[in-house]
């Protein structure tokens, strides 16, 4: 399926241009010529993209993609920029915004651009679908067992995951130890952070210390 590029410009000469450009490359290309206009074209069709002049009359690229990503919360978003308003459009990058175009430009650097932000758009989707699908490997659903004991370790993993506990699990090979350590670490305020899994078994006694908790420059010969 091709990608959906809805390219705003109150100028008409430009919104034809940047679309025989686009439709060149096989992009699927619609114009508006305003940012009213291009809201009502967003709200009864999905699109990839919004190319937008940052400098509209009424309303500007950046209200706009503001008002856009109401409609559409994932849709990604390029401001066109005249020379001289480039500080502007940094700003606009700051408020979301995926990257800006410098008018005038060559057709290369729009395609580089758009090229660019699809992979952004891909590698986000992909983070996103990580992300569902570590925190439904680690919920409570995944840890087999329903007897009273089970029920009872599910309680504790809800008591400690709230807390900055220090949690020490213990049990037979096998019985999911790690299983329930990960759990606890995703069902935590802590889930957006790292969870690191270190075989202490493999580290050599004399570097356990300094392996887990590092050490100071100087306190040894080669500690740097």
């Amino acid at each position: 399926m091709s990608h959906q590029i809805l390219v705003v410009d109150d100028q008409v000469s430009i919104c034809q241009h940047i679309q025989a450009i686009l439709e060149s490359e096989d992009y699927h290309v619609s114009i508006a010529h305003s940012g009213e206009q291009a809201l009502t074209t967003l709200s009864f069709k999905a699109f990839d993209i919004l190319l937008a002049d940052m400098r509209m009359h009424g309303m500007d690229g950046l209200e706009l993609f503001k008002r856009a990503r109401k409609i559409a919360p994932k849709i990604s978003g390029i401001i066109m920029t005249a020379y001289g308003s480039i500080s502007s459009a940094v700003e606009s990058i700051k408020q979301g915004i995926s990257d800006y175009l410098e008018k005038p430009f060559e057709p290369e650097s729009l395609l580089l651009l758009i090229e660019k932000t699809l992979r952004e758009r891909e590698m986000l989707q992909e983070l996103r679908d990580l992300r569902r699908e570590v925190n439904q490997k680690y919920s409570f659903g995944n840890i087999i067992g329903k007897s009273h004991r089970m029920q009872a370790i599910y309680d504790l993993i809800k008591k400690v995951s709230a807390t900055n506990a220090r949690v020490f699990i213990t049990g037979e090979t096998g019985v999911g130890k790690e299983l329930v350590a990960k759990a606890i670490h995703f069902n935590s305020h802590r889930k957006n952070k790292p969870f690191v899994s270190i075989n202490c078994g493999a580290l050599a006694e004399t570097l356990l210390e300094t392996e887990l908790f590092g050490h100071e420059k100087g306190a040894f010969t080669g500690a740097i």
